[in-house]
């Protein structure tokens, strides 16, 4: 029987600088593939035209970063962990695969979010674009999340405080609307099973919470905005 060998995989490390990526399609529908087999890819301080596809199959901690860059049209976030500092994303965000991504340093977020897996660390970020989190995906806030954005927690999903802070003064500091699926109400838990129905979902009100603690929750569906209690 014949030996079948499989190649090494890449353990080395990658780095681009000052680059500006094109879109070869001309109608910003092009793909750039910021991937990779290695200990690490880095963007660092680029403009990226076509969408931006993230993903990782190996590697230790963070795989793959984007630093500083310009992503002119949609940042989409796969398999692997990944990492965002500082520049801006023109064309909202879509995840759906299973690993972590962390943007940090006020990155600026602009349109639409969806995100359907894997976790999502939030540390410093500015938004204004409506958000969708679905069963599967896991929010935590550890820095500044601050902006006009409306942000939906649909079945299943948590939302974390992890600031030290409040949600009025950290977490979810924006104009928009926090809302469970298509409500705008909540329930906060006052004790001895009890749970008070109808609460508008406000950051003041997740601080205020109940006798469990900060938080709203939709007992329905385990969607909650809650502390690190």
């Amino acid at each position: 029987m014949a030996e079948t060998r499989h190649p090494a995989p890449n353990l080395a490390g990658g780095w681009v600088f000052n680059a500006s990526i094109a879109d070869p399609s001309g109608a910003a529908t092009g793909l750039y593939i910021h991937g990779n087999e290695a200990v690490c890819n880095v963007l660092a301080n680029c403009l990226v035209n076509p969408r931006c596809d993230v993903s990782s199959i190996c590697g230790r901690g963070f795989q793959n970063y984007i630093v500083g860059c310009a992503l002119v049209n949609q940042l989409l976030i796969g398999t692997g962990t990944s990492a965002i500092y500082g520049g801006g994303i023109a064309g909202g965000v879509f995840g759906g695969g299973c690993g972590e991504w962390v943007p940090s340093n006020d990155v600026l977020i602009h349109g639409a979010l969806n995100w359907y897996s894997g976790t999502m660390a939030l540390a410093s970020v500015f938004a204004d674009g409506t958000w969708n989190l679905y069963a599967g995906g896991t929010a935590f806030v550890t820095g500044f999340f601050w902006g006009a954005y409306n942000l939906t927690l649909n079945p299943g999903v948590k939302f974390v405080n992890l600031t030290g802070s409040t949600f009025t003064l950290k977490a979810t500091l924006t104009s928009g609307t926090l809302k469970f699926g298509t409500s705008t109400t909540g329930s906060k838990y006052s004790g001895s099973g009890v749970f008070v129905d109808g609460v508008t979902i406000t950051p003041a009100n997740i601080d205020t919470g109940g006798a469990g603690g900060v938080g709203l929750q939709d007992p329905l569906t385990g969607a909650a905005f809650c502390d690190i209690a």
